[in-house]
């Protein structure tokens, strides 16, 4: 328990940082998409589109990343008591 200030400070700027670079992403994938749309409705569509698959990508690296590193520290921590 001696870390537990050290691990909230560590989580909140993980926190920041995580949403800064998801909304660049975002943004970026966003700007990329509609550019060889006929209409503004078309451009728009698409660029709403390209945000989603990728926010969505996003979701799936994140769920992969907790069950290859959450999952088996905690199935390791509750075989040592």
């Amino acid at each position: 328990m001696d870390v537990a200030g050290a691990a909230s400070g560590l989580l909140n700027t993980f926190h920041q940082l995580g949403s800064s670079l998801g909304i660049g992403i975002l943004v970026t994938a966003s700007a990329a998409a509609g550019r060889g749309a006929a209409t503004a409705a078309e451009a728009l569509a698409e660029r709403v589109g390209a945000a989603l698959t990728a926010g969505s990508v996003m979701l799936c690296l994140c769920l992969l990343a907790c069950l290859v590193l959450v999952v088996p520290a905690k199935a390791d921590a509750g075989t040592r008591r």
